[in-house]
């Protein structure tokens, strides 16, 4: 088969389905439609006998191919990331929900669809603080978010739910990591996704939570039973290093601290995002993102279709 040349101002790139597609998921299409889209296009370009296309026109087509298929509002989509791109604007999406809510599994796929190259859980930024500080010094780094509250040297003293207040002293330590990884992200243009339990409202400060190139979430499951099972999937599928037994002894803690931040959520204003299926979560996700890019690109007094 002929190669098709995609030329820009500064390079050119052989065509690939596989980059079209790739390219189109973000726009929140799946993955069946932006493979059968790059595989039209491709289509198109050789029946013309095409050789050498501008990045320029290509845009232009997908853009139209988007709009007859699925409607203009995602071939804006497909030009509004088009353009964040250009202003070299890092997006840092923050994904948080209690333990085995279904976090890691939803910030995988979003990362994948917006083609994010670095995630990471507060979990690793919490191994790394556990390291610097000792269990002596701070016991409730040391444990499980949800068990924190057991070895809490406040815990006798205190009138607050145990299991809250030990989270609570956790997080105030794992959020000066969080807030450090931001600042050097937003600092050197990273587009990231950091996903955890630790990601509270109540402690993040102000400027992160009301930064425009910040989109946070809270990812939540109403049903127990769904709850529970997700521990199991996930013993059946990874090995877990905690024995899955540990989870169900510890449920009641887990859910007080889902409850907890649903609440802190809303008083902050963070979308509350029913995690029940993972398509529809990271579909949900990929309009949020969309939007927020939206007001970005507006905010810079440029217009979306040039």
């Amino acid at each position: 088969m002929d190669k098709i040349l995609i030329i820009d101002e500064d390079y050119s790139i052989i065509f690939s389905k596989g980059l079209i597609a790739n390219s189109l998921l973000k726009t929140g299409i799946s993955f069946l439609e932006a493979r059968d889209i790059a595989e039209e296009i491709q289509s198109d370009l050789l029946k013309m006998n095409i050789q050498e296309i501008s990045k320029e026109e290509m845009d232009k087509k997908i853009s139209k191919i988007l709009a007859d298929k699925k409607g203009a509002q995602y071939a804006e989509n497909f030009l509004v990331f088009k353009k964040i791109t250009k202003l070299e604007q890092p997006i840092i999406i923050l994904i948080s929900g209690t333990t085995g809510i279904g976090k890691s599994t939803v910030a995988l796929s979003l990362a994948h669809r917006l083609d994010f190259r670095s995630m990471i859980g507060t979990d690793s930024i919490r191994e790394i603080m556990r390291k610097v500080l000792s269990n002596d010094l701070i016991p409730e780094l040391h444990q499980s978010s949800y068990e924190a509250g057991k070895f809490s040297k406040h815990y006798r003293s205190s009138r607050f739910n145990s299991t809250i207040l030990g989270y609570s002293e956790q997080v105030k330590i794992v959020i000066v990591g969080v807030e450090a990884l931001i600042k050097r992200a937003l600092y050197e243009g990273t587009n990231m996704i950091i996903e955890g339990v630790h990601l509270s409202p109540e402690f993040l400060s102000y400027d992160i939570l009301k930064h425009p190139n910040i989109v946070f979430v809270m990812l939540n499951l109403s049903n127990e039973k769904q709850h529970k099972n997700r521990f199991s999937l996930r013993a059946y599928h990874v090995s877990m290093r905690s024995p899955i037994n540990k989870y169900y002894e510890n449920f009641e803690q887990i859910r007080i601290i889902q409850e907890y931040l649903k609440e802190q959520a809303k008083i902050v204003g963070v979308p509350i995002i029913e995690n029940i299926n993972r398509d529809d979560t990271v579909k949900k996700l990929t309009e949020i993102v969309t939007k927020r890019i939206k007001k970005i690109v507006e905010a810079k007094n440029m217009n979306i279709n040039h």
